[in-house]
C-alpha cells in the first residue's frame, strides 16, 4: 500500500509537471499574426471602392456628354456634309487633382494618393463632374477649318480634358478638346488627333436629373461609404486601422507593391511560427509537441485513475496510512481539497487550450493524415482527457469518503475544570 500511495504522488506532480510544461511551450511559441491579412483586406476594400468611384465617373460623364451640345452640333456637322456616321463617342479624361487615383488605370498611384483622395471627397465633396458647354457655329467653324470643304473622313472619337490650372480646390477648371479621326497616307490607315479650336466653359454639373423615373448618383462620397470605406454615414476620412499600422513601410508604394510587401512579412511569420522546439535534448516541430504532450497526460491520468481505484479497494485496513499519506493528507482539510481539485483539473484546461488554440498554428506540419488531427479527432481527445480527469475526481473523492473523520479535541464545559472558590466565613 505504501508503494501504491507514493506512486499516486509522484504521479499526479508528474502530470502536473507535465501540465505546467505544455502552458509554458503554448504561451512562449510566436502565433502567426493576423494583421497581414487584415491589412491586405483593407487594401482591398480601398482599392474596391475607388474601382467603383471610377465606374461612376465613367457613367455619369457618359450620361452628360451623350446629350451635349458638343456631341450634337458635331453629328449635325456631319449630316450637313452628307457623312454617314451617326455617332461620335466622347471620352472624358480627368487630369492632376480631378483624376481619381484608381490603380487599376494608373499602377504608379501610390496609398498615400489614395487615402488623402478620399479624406479629400469626404471634406469637401470635390466631385469632378463638369460639362464643357460649346456653342454650335463654333464648332462648326473649327471643323470647317479642319477639314474645308472636302468630304469629312471617320471621326473615331472626341477626348475631352479636364485640368485645373493650379492644385487649390477652388481654382479654375479649364477644358481642352482633342479630336482623333481616320487618316490615310498612301496605303497606310491610321489615326491622327488634333486639338478643336473650340471656346469651352465648364460648368459644374451637381445634379442629373435625366428624362423619366430614373435618377443618378453623382455623390462620390456616399459610393465610397457604400463600399466600406467610413465607419459611419457621418465619416469624414478612409477608416484603414490596420493599415496604418504599416503605413511607414508600404504609405508611399503603389496598392500591388504593397500587396507584394505583406505576402513577404506574412510568410516569414508564419516561417517563425514553425521553429522547433527541442525537448530533453530532442527537436520537435510544434504539433508533435502539443499532440504528444496531451496524450502522455491522457496516459498519466488513467493510470492515476487505475491506481486510485486500487487503493479503495484495499483501504480496509489501510485507513491511517492512506489518511497520512501525501496525497490524500493534504486533503484533510477543505481548503488543501480546494488546492487539489484546481490541480488536478489545471491539466485539462491546459490540453483543450493548446489543441484549439496553439494547434491551429502547426496544423499545416503535421506529418502524418489530417484525420489525426482534425477538429472531431482533438474534440474527441479533449473528451477522454475530461472524462478520465472525471473519473480520477470520483475516485479521489470515494476514498476520503471512505477514510475516517478525525476525532474532535474534547471541549471544555462552562465552569468546569476550575474550582469555584467557596465564600470566605463571615465573622461577627
Amino acid at each position: 500500500m505504501d508503494k501504491s500511495l507514493d506512486m499516486v504522488a509522484l504521479l499526479q506532480r508528474l502530470i502536473l509537471g507535465v501540465a505546467v510544461a505544455l502552458a509554458a511551450i503554448g504561451l512562449s511559441i510566436h502565433r502567426p499574426s493576423k494583421l497581414y491579412g487584415e491589412a491586405e483586406e483593407e487594401i482591398g476594400t480601398l482599392g474596391d471602392a475607388i474601382s467603383a468611384v471610377t465606374d461612376q465617373v465613367t457613367h455619369v460623364f457618359k450620361l452628360i456628354y451623350g446629350n451635349s451640345e458638343l456631341k450634337a452640333s458635331t453629328l449635325a456637322w456631319l449630316a450637313a456634309r452628307g457623312a454617314p456616321q451617326k455617332d461620335v463617342p466622347i471620352t472624358v479624361v480627368l487630369t492632376g487633382n480631378l483624376s481619381v487615383p484608381d490603380a487599376n488605370v494608373d499602377p504608379l498611384v501610390t496609398l498615400d494618393s489614395q487615402v488623402k483622395w478620399v479624406d479629400r471627397i469626404y471634406l469637401d465633396d470635390d466631385n469632378p463632374f463638369y460639362l464643357c458647354s460649346v456653342q454650335r457655329p463654333q464648332v462648326f467653324a473649327a471643323l470647317d477649318r479642319l477639314f474645308g470643304t472636302v468630304r469629312p473622313p471617320e471621326l473615331q472619337g472626341i477626348t475631352v480634358f479636364l485640368r485645373r490650372a493650379q492644385p487649390d480646390l477652388d481654382a479654375t477648371v479649364h477644358c481642352d478638346l482633342e479630336l482623333t479621326y481616320a487618316a490615310q497616307v498612301g496605303s497606310l490607315t491610321g489615326s491622327r488627333n488634333v486639338l478643336l479650336d473650340v471656346p469651352s466653359a465648364p460648368i459644374a454639373i451637381t445634379e442629373l436629373a435625366l428624362p423619366g423615373p430614373g435618377w443618378v448618383d453623382i455623390d462620390l462620397a456616399e459610393t465610397l461609404k457604400g463600399h466600406d470605406l467610413g465607419d459611419n454615414e457621418d465619416s469624414a476620412f478612409a477608416v484603414l486601422p490596420i493599415l496604418q499600422q504599416f503605413w511607414n513601410d508600404i504609405g508611399n508604394r503603389n496598392p500591388g507593391a504593397a500587396l507584394a510587401w505583406l505576402d513577404t512579412m506574412e510568410d516569414q511569420d508564419q516561417e517563425r511560427s514553425k521553429e522547433k522546439i527541442d525537448v530533453l535534448g530532442q527537436s520537435f516541430s510544434g504539433s508533435l509537441t502539443v499532440v504528444l504532450a496531451c496524450l502522455v497526460e491522457l496516459c498519466l491520468l488513467l493510470y492515476l485513475a487505475v491506481l486510485l481505484q486500487h487503493v479503495r479497494i484495499q483501504l480496509p485496513g489501510h485507513t491511517q496510512d492512506v489518511a497520512e499519506s501525501q496525497f490524500f493528507g493534504i486533503m484533510s482539510a477543505p481548503a488543501g481539497q480546494a488546492v487539489m481539485l484546481v490541480m488536478l483539473l489545471f491539466p485539462l484546461g491546459v490540453c483543450a487550450y493548446s489543441l484549439f488554440a496553439v494547434f491551429p498554428a502547426f496544423a499545416a506540419e503535421w506529418p502524418g493524415p489530417h484525420w489525426q488531427v482534425s477538429l472531431w479527432s482533438r474534440s474527441i481527445l479533449t473528451a477522454l482527457l475530461a472524462l478520465t480527469t472525471a473519473v480520477v475526481l470520483v475516485e479521489t473523492r470515494r476514498v476520503l469518503t471512505a477514510l475516517p473523520t478525525p476525532p474532535k479535541s474534547p471541549g471544555v464545559e462552562p465552569g468546569a475544570g476550575t474550582p469555584t472558590p467557596e465564600p470566605a466565613a463571615q465573622t461577627s
